[in-house]
């Protein structure tokens, strides 16, 4: 009995070890990110696990004024420019999801300046008119970055 006693006990510390080794065992919660347009931004976010944050913009073109009696066709995300703010924690996984409107004459694609990789997610989200791309990326450093 006492042997058996002791390896469940060793058998239960072991999986504890390799949860706190392997952080990314647990699944994260999933979440929508509060998406608000510039000058506005996400309040500061007050859970201290990791999420799996989900941001959805959509790409629209439309004509706005540039200055006076100069209009610019605008490509912009959620219908402004610069496109929302988007906070995240540093251990985070960013999943984006980019729509580009069916009304679009161009392709869009989104660079992240807080991803590492291929023109930050441009290669991933290059995306035709009225349809969605998506990829997603671990948040490593802290930082305010920009996209485009």
């Amino acid at each position: 009995m006492k042997i058996k006693l002791r390896l469940v006990t060793l058998l239960s510390f072991m999986a504890a070890a390799l949860l706190l080794l392997m952080p990314n065992a647990v699944p994260a919660q999933e979440e929508r990110a509060q998406l608000l347009p510039p000058p506005a931004v996400p309040p500061a976010i007050t859970r201290t696990t990791p999420a799996t944050v989900v941001v959805e913009l959509n790409t629209v073109e439309k004509t706005g004024k540039l200055a006076e009696g100069v209009e610019y066709n605008f490509w912009t995300f959620n219908g402004s420019v610069p496109g929302p703010f988007i906070r995240v924690r540093v251990g985070d996984t960013l999943e984006m999801r980019l729509h580009n409107d069916k009304s679009s004459k161009n392709p869009h694609s989104i660079d992240l300046h807080a991803v590492t990789g291929p023109g930050g997610g441009a290669k991933a989200t290059a995306t035709l008119a009225g349809g969605t791309t998506s990829f997603k990326a671990k948040m490593m450093n802290p930082g305010l970055y920009v996209y485009h």
